[in-house]
């Protein structure tokens, strides 16, 4: 039987060398937590990167024949908050432009967007008193997109554009 760990995220050109040094690292030192965790005792290692209008999408699935680590045992990664709002912005700019092509985002862009968002939420000090109203629209969003309607989720998408202006404007 075979164990997988799955990655995916968004991240920039500019991160992508950086990340293949810190896999690079895990291999060698057999070391690794966070995003690596498993990846020493891979049995199977795949890696796949495609560039979605400037945004790379990164995909990393790490199989094992045996459990590396029990999920109670992973500890998450420590949340960074410039680095998450980059990501936040990379990954809903993305969301955005297709929206506006009128195409659907991929499911990577949108995961990882709602993904962040439920981390961004458990930050304090970054505007808490929207964050009810923030994970709202988020869970209509992600509603939206599960229906596959193209106009709900442009509707959603503008309902957290419209949050997020409000927001920046006291906080950024």
């Amino acid at each position: 039987m075979k164990h997988d760990t799955i990655l995916g995220k968004l991240i920039s050109r500019e991160e992508l060398p950086s990340f293949f040094r810190q896999l690079a690292d895990a291999l060698e030192t057999g070391v690794a937590d966070g995003e690596f965790v498993c990846v020493e005792d891979f049995a199977k290692l795949k890696i796949s990167v495609s560039n979605d209008y400037g945004q790379l999408i990164l995909k990393m699935k790490t199989s094992s024949r045996e459990p590396c680590a029990p999920e109670a045992e992973i500890a998450p990664t420590p949340v960074d908050f410039k680095s998450l709002k980059k990501r936040m912005k990379a990954s809903f700019g993305l969301i955005f432009k297709l929206l506006h092509a009128q195409r659907m985002p991929p499911k990577d862009a949108m995961t990882s967007f709602l993904a962040d968002s439920a981390r961004m939420i458990t930050l304090p000090g970054h505007g808490d008193e929207d964050y009810p109203d923030y994970a709202r629209a988020c869970d209509g969003l992600a509603a939206a997109f599960a229906t596959g309607d193209l106009e709900a989720v442009t509707q959603a998408a503008h309902e957290i554009a419209s949050l997020k202006g409000h927001c920046h404007s006291r906080y950024a």
